[in-house]
């Protein structure tokens, strides 16, 4: 089901990756097919958090319904959003997949803990090859794909232990998710359009930043910066596991994360222009350079 599930958003990162240039639009749509795909198959969506009011709001089937394609559509994007350097994508969805893993078999939950696991270890054998020094890539395909699996894994565990709270594993997805929302808001402050690209993610700046700090080249800054981002996009992905079962300490640490990482990102990219980074005006957003 799974699998039968993702083959819309496969086949358009595929095309992309082949050079069947697809929109970001189309992508998009193709991610939302596969959510209704998964809806449809499965019988299941996000109809509780564990949170009050937005559980008002699921009850409503449609509207319960809407917001799971969403979610499912987004956290694919932001998947293919973060796979900028060597390993973090990789990296970040493994550790994703053994957190679930833990949270199913702690709700004795067998068959979810095993295709968990089973996608966990898929994903650590691809990350022997692309990293450090990137011999395989995940691209469109990989990304949005894994991106998809992750969501709906996270779907069905919650579905099927009502005792585990969505918005706990919501918190297991805070990097990707928070690096679109800071893109999506960095646009619109410059009037672009939401999916128009720029080189200013989190991970684009720290690997200048460790350019700069250690004069290193692209091709071993490019993997240093997974390394150096690993215990921040580990952070969330802990919290989630621990308030398993508590959704308002959940809320509550997606807005600590949110009041952190944008901050954060601000004094970083602040300290990287101090540190010698010199460009026009014009030039000042897209100051660095694509890693693909």
């Amino acid at each position: 089901m799974l699998l039968i599930s993702a083959l819309p958003i496969f086949l358009a990162g595929l095309l992309e990756d082949l050079g069947n240039g697809q929109s970001p639009r189309r992508r998009l749509l193709a991610a939302a097919i596969s959510a209704v795909l998964a809806i449809g198959l499965s019988q299941t969506w996000v109809r509780e958090t564990g949170l009050y009011g937005l559980d008002h709001l699921l009850a409503i089937t449609p509207i319960g319904l809407g917001l799971t394609v969403l979610w499912s559509a987004g956290v694919c994007n932001a998947f293919n959003l973060i796979d900028g350097v060597n390993g973090l994508a990789g990296f970040l969805a493994s550790v994703i997949s053994m957190a679930l893993g833990y949270v199913a078999w702690t709700a004795d939950d067998i068959l979810m803990t095993q295709i968990a696991i089973v996608l966990a270890v898929a994903i650590a054998g691809f990350l022997i090859f692309n990293w450090p020094w990137g011999k395989v890539f995940l691209g469109d395909g990989g990304a949005y794909t894994t991106g998809h699996l992750l969501v709906w894994i996270s779907v069905l565990i919650c579905w099927r232990n009502p005792d585990t709270s969505y918005a706990a594993l919501s918190l297991l997805f805070f990097w990707p998710v928070a690096d679109t929302f800071l893109a999506m808001w960095r646009r619109s402050r410059r009037s672009r359009k939401m999916m128009h690209p720029d080189y200013l993610h989190v991970h684009q700046f720290v690997m200048r930043a460790i350019q700069l700090r250690w004069k290193l080249p692209l091709a071993q800054a490019n993997p240093a910066t997974t390394l150096v981002l690993a215990p921040f996009f580990m952070t969330p992905v802990l919290s989630a596991v621990c308030l398993v079962s508590q959704a308002t300490l959940a809320f509550m640490a997606w807005l600590l994360f949110a009041i952190l990482f944008t901050a954060s990102y601000q004094v970083g990219i602040k300290q990287v222009r101090r540190q010698g980074w010199r460009r026009s005006r014009k030039q000042a957003d897209d100051f660095v350079q694509p890693t693909e």
